[in-house]
C-alpha cells in the first residue's frame, strides 16, 4: 500500500523509473527498498574523499571557542562515513587542530584519552585560561611598584613648535625682502641691500637663508629625576641576592637597570628605623605619576667581604627590596 501511495504521489514516469531497477517481487512490494532507490536515483552522492579532506583539514580558528570547533568537528564528521571509528577521528582532530599547542602536546602523551577525556580536558583549559586573564586585569588595576630605573626625556623643541596651531596658509611671499605679494628682483627693495647676517648682497637679513646652528634641531636632556616602573610578566622570577642592610639580612631582587636602591617601609622598620633625609630627586611611577616615598637613609650594604655605604630609598608599597646598579657593582654581586 505504502508502495502505491509513492508511485502515485511522484508521477507516471515514477512506474518507468521503478521498473528499471529490476527489482524482485519481494523488493518491489517492500517501501524501505524501493525509497532507498528512488533516493539513490535521485539523491547526489557526496564525495567522501572531500568531506573527509574537509574533516581532517580543519583546526580552531584564532578567537574561536572550543565548544564552536567541537560542534563544526561534529558536523563535519557526518559525511565522512568512518562508522565505528567515528568518535576516535573526531578526538584526534580535536587534539591535532587545537591552537594550544602545549595542551595538544600533553593530550598525545595520553595513551588511554578518549574523545569525552579530551572534551573535558580542553574545555576545563579554556575555562581556567579565561579566568586567568580575568584575574590578571583586575590586578593591572592595582600593580606593586617593584623595579627601579633612571629615567631621562628629551624635548625637541623644533618638534614641539610643529604641534601649534597651524596657520592658515598666506599669500606668496619675496624670499628677498620677506614682503608679499611675490614680485621680480628688478622691482625688488632689497635688491641692492647687503645682509647683516651673512654680508651678501640681494636680501634682508630677516629672510637670510644661512640659518645659524643655534636655531636648528635643538633637543634639551631634562633630567625628571628617578623613575620606578613594573616588572613585567615574564620577570615573575627575577634573580635575587641576600645583602646584609645595617646587619640585617634581606633578599634583594637584582636590578641592573635601576640607578638607586630602594626598600619598603616594613623593611625600612626591620632594620631599626634609621633615620630619613628628604628625597633630592622626585620619585615617578608610570604615566609620570609622583610616588610617595617618606625619604632616604645612609645603609651599609654587606656581601661577603665587601660593604659599601650607600644612599637607600623607602618606597610605600613596594612589591619586593630592589638593589641598584651602583650597589650590584660595588658588592661584585655579578661578579
Amino acid at each position: 500500500m505504502q508502495v502505491n501511495t509513492l508511485i502515485y504521489s511522484m508521477g507516471d514516469e515514477a512506474d518507468d523509473l521503478l521498473r528499471s531497477f529490476k527489482l524482485t517481487n519481494a523488493e518491489a512490494k517492500n517501501y524501505a527498498t524501493v525509497r532507498g532507490k528512488f533516493e539513490g536515483f535521485f539523491v547526489k552522492r557526496r564525495n567522501v574523499i572531500y568531506e573527509r579532506a574537509k574533516f581532517n583539514m580543519r583546526k580552531q580558528e584564532e578567537g574561536e571557542t572550543v565548544a564552536a570547533f567541537i560542534n563544526d568537528l561534529y558536523i563535519l564528521v557526518e559525511h565522512c562515513e568512518y562508522a565505528a571509528l567515528q568518535e576516535e577521528m573526531i578526538r584526534d582532530r580535536l587534539v591535532v587542530g587545537l591552537r594550544d599547542s602545549k595542551l595538544s602536546e600533553r593530550l598525545q602523551l595520553d595513551s588511554r584519552l578518549t574523545l569525552d577525556s579530551a572534551i573535558t580536558a580542553v574545555r576545563q583549559s579554556e575555562s581556567v585560561q579565561q579566568q586567568q586573564r580575568d584575574i590578571r586585569k583586575d590586578e593591572e588595576k592595582q600593580l606593586p611598584v617593584d623595579s627601579v630605573e633612571k629615567r631621562k626625556k628629551f624635548v625637541n623643541r623644533k618638534r614641539s613648535s610643529a604641534l601649534q596651531t597651524k596657520k592658515p596658509p598666506q599669500q606668496s611671499k619675496c624670499s628677498r625682502c620677506g614682503l608679499s605679494p611675490n614680485h621680480e628682483f628688478k622691482s625688488c627693495p632689497a635688491r641692492d641691500s647687503v645682509c647683516r647676517g651673512c654680508n651678501k648682497r640681494g636680501h634682508y637679513q630677516r629672510v637670510c637663508k644661512s640659518a645659524k646652528v643655534s636655531d636648528i634641531h635643538k633637543e634639551s636632556e631634562k633630567d625628571d629625576g628617578i623613575f620606578l616602573g613594573l616588572v613585567t610578566e615574564t620577570q615573575s622570577k627575577p634573580w635575587t641576592v641576600e645583602v646584609q642592610v645595617n646587619g640585617s639580612n634581606i633578599e634583594f631582587c637584582i636590578d641592573t637597570g635601576a640607578e638607586v636602591t630602594a626598600v619598603s617601609e616594613r623593611i625600612h622598620r626591620l632594620i631599626g628605623s634609621p633615620a630619613l633625609q628628604p628625597l633630592d630627586k622626585e620619585l615617578k611611577g608610570p604615566n609620570d605619576k609622583r610616588l610617595d616615598s617618606p625619604g632616604l637613609f645612609e645603609g651599609h650594604l654587606q656581601k661577603g667581604d665587601y660593604l659599601v655605604k650607600q644612599a637607600i630609598y623607602v618606597v610605600r608599597n613596594l612589591h619586593r627590596p630592589l638593589l641598584g646598579r651602583p650597589a650590584i657593582e660595588k658588592l661584585h654581586v655579578l661578579a
